[in-house]
């Protein structure tokens, strides 16, 4: 005959925990290391989207001063006299091509103002890592 299994699980002894030891030399310089890499590859990242941000302001700064250009030719065409004179549906579609690029120039000018700031931000987060 056997003898009745016990409803609860057998448990085993627990052995008496370990004294807490101090983390030796070696493994504080290896945890200060890790910490200064984790510190130099996020400034690293940070100066790498700044220096994208900054590109990206000269780029659409350089599109505005084209723009610009454009647009003074634009409007420059539309006062003329050509020759045979213009229908007065072409006028009207020039005219609506000078009111849309002053709106893309209006918006570039808007995008552009904040991206310089940010990008001296970026750098000087970047700095303070």
């Amino acid at each position: 005959m056997q003898a009745p299994s016990s409803p609860l699980p057998s448990t085993t002894p627990l052995a008496p925990a370990a004294p807490a030891q101090a983390p030796d030399t070696a493994e504080l310089q290896d945890d200060a290391a890790a910490l200064l890499l984790q510190q130099e590859e996020a400034q690293s990242a940070l100066e790498a989207i700044s220096t994208d941000i900054g590109r990206t302001g000269l780029d659409i700064i350089d599109s505005y001063r084209a723009l610009k250009v454009h647009l003074g030719a634009l409007v420059c065409f539309r006062a003329g006299t050509p020759t045979p004179p213009l229908s007065d549906a072409i006028i009207a579609r020039v005219d609506t091509l000078i009111n849309e690029l002053r709106a893309s120039i209006t918006a570039l000018e808007q995008a552009a103002l904040p991206l310089p700031k940010l990008h001296n931000d970026m750098y000087a987060v970047a700095a303070d890592i």
